[in-house]
């Protein structure tokens, strides 16, 4: 039995060895840069996020696809996050190609949520994937041009290894 998508194959034993290290990076982060969620969005996203959030204790919020016809809203997010003035967010994905994806989890986050009641904060990007990792982008820009850092972990890549060029 596997996990996949068209790019992500996951069998169970990689599967929890990606979630079990995926967890075990995104808490070194949270220590430096804290964040009250986790943002994911389609099938990869589940795929590593839930299990990172059960791992973690850390809520996930759940951006749908524009095209997805289910009965949820655009965003979902547990209770708690919606009595927080400000939320600070991180997006887990495998990786960023043309940065579309990222951009529309941003715009989604910011439209979804009304305006007053809760400010939300991506501050950082956390990227997974074993294959794409050496071509991700270091900072991204959100719709107002702030630098938002982006986190390329990866299990058993020799190349990430510079914890202070990736971890601040």
């Amino acid at each position: 039995m596997s996990f996949s998508t068209s790019y992500l194959k996951l069998v169970p034993n990689q599967l929890s060895n990606t979630v079990d290290f995926t967890s075990k990076k995104i808490e070194e982060i949270r220590r430096g840069n804290w964040f009250d969620a986790i943002a994911i969005r389609g099938m990869s996203g589940a795929t590593v996020g839930f299990p990172v959030s059960v791992k973690t204790g850390i809520p996930v919020i759940i951006v749908r696809k524009g095209s997805e016809s289910s009965h949820g809203y655009p965003v979902e997010a547990p209770s708690m996050i919606s009595r927080t003035r400000t939320v600070r967010y991180i997006i887990l994905d495998d990786f960023i190609c043309s940065g579309d994806t990222v951009k529309q989890i941003l715009n989604t986050i910011q439209k979804s949520i009304p305006r007053g009641n809760i400010i939300p904060k991506c501050v950082g990007i956390v990227l997974y994937d074993t294959i794409e990792i050496g071509t991700a982008p270091r900072m991204f820009e959100d719709w107002d041009g702030e630098t938002i850092n982006v986190y390329r972990i990866a299990p058993n890549v020799e190349s990430f290894t510079d914890k202070e060029d990736n971890l601040k």
